[in-house]
C-alpha cells in the first residue's frame, strides 16, 4: 500500500512493506507548517503517524490527508499506533473541554478509517463512541506475552493499578503464570501512591510490570518500589516518557522493554507483523 509516512517510523514501515511516497514538510519562521505531497497520489494512500506529542502533528496530519483527497485520494486509512486525547473524556471540572469527543470528530472529517493500538480508554468502551468512521483496534498483549516466554523464566505478571487488569490477567492466562493487581490512589498527575499484597509466596519468581502507556512514569516507578523485587522487568505498550520518566525508571531496572509504536530507545517489540496482517484484512479494503 502507498503510504505517507511520518518522521520516526521509516523502518516499521519498511517492515510492514508500505511503499512511502514522497512528501516534505518544513516550518517556516513563525512555525506555520508547509506541506507538499510530490509524489503521484493513488485511489487508496495510508498515513502511519504515532501520535505522541500531538499538538505538533495534528495540523500537519489535517493538511497532508486534505491534500491527498484533493490530489485524487479516495480513501485514507490512518495507522496511529499510538492514539491521542484518549484521557480526557469527560467533563471533569465545569468548563473542561472534552478533548477524545473533539478530537474523534476532527479526525473523522479527514480520513476514511483509523487503525491504532491499545487507545487508552477509561470511559469510553468504544472508539465508535467518538468516531464517525470505520476503525480496527489491535490489542499488543500477545506481543507482550511472547516476549514473556521467549525471555523470563517463571514469571509473575503484576499490574500496577485496578485499569491494567484487563491486559494482565490476558497476559496471564496465556502463559499460564500468576498475577497480582496492584491498588493505585492518585491525588495529581504525579501524586500517586501504590499498595501491593505481600509476594512472598512467589519467591523465584521474575516479576514483569506490564501497563500500556507509561508517561510520567510515576506509577510504574511506585509499582516497582512496592514490589521491593531483585529480579524485575516493565513491559509496556506506548513509551510516552514524558520529561524524566524513563531515567526515573532506569534507577530501578536496566529492564525495560516497550513495544515501538512510539519510537524510544527501549523498543524491543515489533508492531510489523501484526500491522502486515491488514493488508490482507477485507475490513480495511475499499
Amino acid at each position: 500500500m502507498h503510504t505517507i509516512v511520518f518522521k520516526g517510523h521509516e523502518q516499521l514501515a519498511k517492515d510492514i512493506g508500505l511503499i512511502p511516497l514522497i512528501w516534505e514538510q518544513f516550518q517556516f519562521p513563525d512555525h506555520e507548517s508547509h506541506i507538499r505531497i510530490i509524489s503521484p497520489v493513488p485511489k487508496e494512500v495510508a498515513i502511519l503517524c504515532s501520535l505522541h506529542h500531538p499538538d505538533y502533528k495534528i495540523f500537519p496530519l489535517i493538511a497532508v490527508a486534505q491534500t491527498l483527497r484533493r490530489l485524487g485520494a479516495e480513501r485514507i486509512i490512518l495507522t496511529a499506533p499510538y492514539l491521542c486525547y484518549m484521557r480526557q473524556d469527560k467533563e471533569f471540572n465545569i468548563g473542561d473541554a472534552i478533548s477524545s469527543h473533539i478530537f474523534g470528530q476532527l479526525i473523522s472529517q479527514y480520513v476514511d478509517h483509523l487503525i491504532t493500538i491499545d487507545p487508552h480508554l477509561h470511559r469510553i468502551k468504544s472508539l465508535d463512541e467518538i468516531l464517525t468512521i470505520s476503525n480496527t483496534v489491535l490489542h499488543a498483549n500477545g506481543l507482550l506475552a511472547d516476549y514473556i516466554k521467549t525471555h523470563i523464566v517463571n514469571p509473575l505478571i503484576v499490574g500496577p493499578d485496578a485499569e491494567s487488569i484487563q491486559w494482565v490477567r490476558c497476559i496471564a492466562e496465556q502463559l499460564n503464570a500468576p498475577y497480582v493487581i496492584a491498588q493505585k490512589t492518585r491525588t495529581g498527575d504525579k501524586n500517586v501512591s501504590i499498595t501491593i499484597e505481600d509476594l512472598s509466596p512467589y519467591t523465584g519468581c521474575h516479576v514483569v510490570l506490564v501497563d500500556d502507556v507509561i508517561s510520567s512514569g510515576q506509577t510504574i516507578y511506585k509499582a516497582a518500589k512496592a514490589t521491593e523485587h531483585p529480579n524485575l522487568t516493565i513491559l509496556a505498550v506506548h513509551a510516552v516518557f514524558a520529561d524524566n520518566a524513563y531515567d526515573l525508571l532506569r534507577s530501578i531496572t536496566p529492564n525495560i522493554i516497550t513495544v515501538n509504536t512510539i519510537p524510544h530507545i527501549t523498543n524491543g517489540i515489533d508492531l510489523a507483523l501484526m500491522l502486515k496482517e491488514l493488508t490482507t484484512d477485507k475490513r480495511i479494503q475499499p
